[in-house]
C-alpha cells in the first residue's frame, strides 16, 4: 500500500472520529435561540430540612400546621417574579412537597437521572388540561410572601388533582408561607408557564435532554 492511500486511509478515519465527537457534544439553545449556557453548581438549593418521614403522611392527609413559625427571610436568586412573555396558567393552585425515595425514577426522565431533594423539580397529574407538560418550566408565586421559584416538571403525581403542584423539599420551602416543611400544604399561588434558564444549572433542573 502506497504512502498516499495510506495517508488517505488514516484521514477519513480521523475524520470519522471526528464527526463521532463532534455529533456527541450536543448543543442546547434556549427558548430566544440563543446558546444555553450548562453548568453544574454542585450545590443546587440545600436550603432545606433533614429528611421526616413522619411528616410526608401528614401532607397527603391534608394535615397543615399553616402559620405555626415566623418566616425566616432568605434573600436568593429563586424569587424573581414572572417576565412580560411569561403566561398566567392559574392563579390558585395547592402545592406539598415530597422527597429522597419518591424522587427516583421520575416519569419524565429517561432513567439515568434520578431528582434530588435540593432540585427544584415538580410532578403534577397526568393529563391537566391546560396544565404543565412533562419538562416544562414553571414559575411558582406566592403573593402573601412576594416569593416566586422556577421549577421543572418532571413527574407525575398520582394523588394529584387539577391545580395541585408537589414539589421538592427546597422548592417547596421557599414557596411555603410560613418558610418550614412543616407547613405541609400551602394554597392560593399563581402558576405561570415559564421558560429555559440560561445559565442552566444542572444541580438545580437536572440534565437538559430528560
Amino acid at each position: 500500500m502506497s504512502r498516499f492511500v495510506k495517508f488517505t486511509l488514516y484521514a477519513f478515519v480521523a475524520l470519522i472520529a471526528f464527526a463521532a465527537v463532534v455529533r456527541t457534544e450536543e448543543k442546547y439553545y434556549d427558548d430566544d435561540g440563543n446558546d444555553l449556557i450548562v453548568f453544574d453548581s454542585k450545590i443546587g438549593d440545600n436550603d432545606f430540612e433533614d429528611d421526616a418521614p413522619s411528616k410526608r403522611s401528614l401532607n397527603i392527609r391534608g394535615k397543615s400546621a399553616y402559620g405555626m413559625a415566623a418566616r425566616h427571610k432568605n434573600e436568593r436568586l429563586f424569587t424573581s417574579g414572572p417576565s412580560d412573555n411569561e403566561k398566567l396558567i392559574d392563579h390558585n393552585i395547592k402545592i406539598t412537597w415530597y422527597a429522597s425515595e419518591d424522587l427516583k425514577a421520575p416519569a419524565c426522565s429517561n432513567g439515568k437521572w434520578d431528582p434530588s431533594n435540593s432540585n427544584h423539580i415538580g410532578a403534577v397529574m397526568k393529563g391537566w388540561d391546560g396544565g404543565p407538560q412533562c419538562g416544562q418550566f414553571v414559575r411558582l408565586c406566592n403573593d402573601k410572601t412576594s416569593v416566586c421559584v422556577k421549577v421543572r416538571i418532571v413527574d407525575e403525581c398520582a394523588g394529584c388533582s387539577k391545580n395541585h403542584v408537589d414539589l421538592t423539599k427546597s422548592a417547596f420551602k421557599k414557596l411555603a408561607t410560613t418558610g418550614t416543611l412543616d407547613e405541609g400544604i400551602t394554597t392560593g399561588l399563581k402558576l405561570w408557564d415559564s421558560h429555559k434558564p440560561n445559565p442552566w444549572d444542572f444541580s438545580l433542573y437536572g440534565p437538559v435532554a430528560l
